[in-house]
């Protein structure tokens, strides 16, 4: 094996005595060129902090800061800049996605500068600890780290968010909590938050048969386009969903709907919308309302 991949083992392993060893025998500046790894190989600091060998981390951390060379890259601006170039933001991002707090700590300690990503990442893989602790030392954030937090059920993770931070959310927040029946963070979010949602919420609600959310969205007047919603219920056999929305929204064509639920066999929608038409299709078979209209050919151009 190669001086880099023993490291690695060492690394893996824990075993700071070989770390020893292989430095007192290497080049004095080995231990920044192996610890920057490269693009198709990882680096002893990132096996060490994927690992989760603390104790190994510092080791190899502190063996830079007293054998690395400075970093000559115009975009190093830290304090310790040699050591930010071996670990940089993308290994803490990592970390913090990965829920390793007691790495995210030392890495913070050493001075790297995490980017938005990291929060949010955190935030999406539901690892409040890592949340707090990153809030905790002003670290930036955006909206994604509401809305991923929301799209995977993290509840206690976006009101964290919602009461700590400044960045809010986008309508994926709602949207993801009506596509997941989740009412209550539904209404909250509505009662707490100005981001609301977009139609997607009630399609996703319709599809998914979540009644009591595809009233609430309609009832509170946050989504009015509902034909989409309509047709997706119908397709997917929701009666009670399509009876909802054939209520709240008589003026729409059942036409598409028909046709929908007819292909997809689900006998009991077609029955209620060819009782429940819309004006304009009243006197039209019902074979001829929900036959597949042919494309159109293209004229030929002389």
């Amino acid at each position: 094996p190669t001086t880099g991949s023993l490291h690695q083992l060492a690394a893996y392993h824990g075993h700071a005595c070989i770390l020893d060893a292989l430095r007192d025998n290497a080049d004095a500046n080995y231990s920044i060129e192996n610890a920057r790894g490269g693009p198709e190989e990882y680096s002893d600091i990132h096996v060490a902090a994927e690992r989760g060998n603390v104790a190994h981390l510092n080791y190899i951390l502190d063996n830079i800061e007293q054998h690395g060379r400075q970093c000559t890259k115009p975009s190093c601006t830290n304090k310790r800049p040699h050591v930010n170039y071996a670990i940089g933001a993308p290994l803490l991002d990592t970390m913090a996605a990965d829920g390793k707090l007691p790495v995210v700590e030392i890495l913070l300690q050493r001075e790297t500068e995490p980017t938005a990503s990291a929060m949010d990442e955190a935030a999406a893989n539901g690892h409040l600890d890592v949340v707090t602790f990153l809030h905790s030392k002003s670290a930036p954030c955006t909206t994604a780290a509401m809305d991923k937090a929301a799209t995977n059920g993290h509840d206690e993770i976006v009101h964290f968010l919602h009461v700590n931070r400044t960045e809010g959310c986008t309508v994926e927040a709602m949207n993801a909590y009506a596509a997941r029946g989740n009412l209550a963070m539904v209404q909250w979010l509505d009662e707490n938050r100005s981001e609301k949602c977009s139609p997607r919420a009630l399609s996703a609600a319709a599809a998914s048969g979540h009644v009591a959310i595809v009233e609430y969205l309609v009832q509170h007047k946050l989504v009015t386009a509902a034909a989409p919603a309509l047709l997706v219920a119908a397709s997917h056999g929701q009666l009670n969903v399509v009876q909802v929305l054939r209520g709240s929204f008589p003026h729409l064509c059942v036409a598409k709907p028909l046709q929908a639920s007819v292909n997809a066999s689900h006998d009991e929608v077609v029955r209620y919308l060819d009782v429940n038409r819309c004006d304009c299709c009243h006197g039209i078979p019902l074979s001829d309302l929900t036959k597949e209209k042919k494309p159109a050919k293209k004229r030929k151009r002389h």
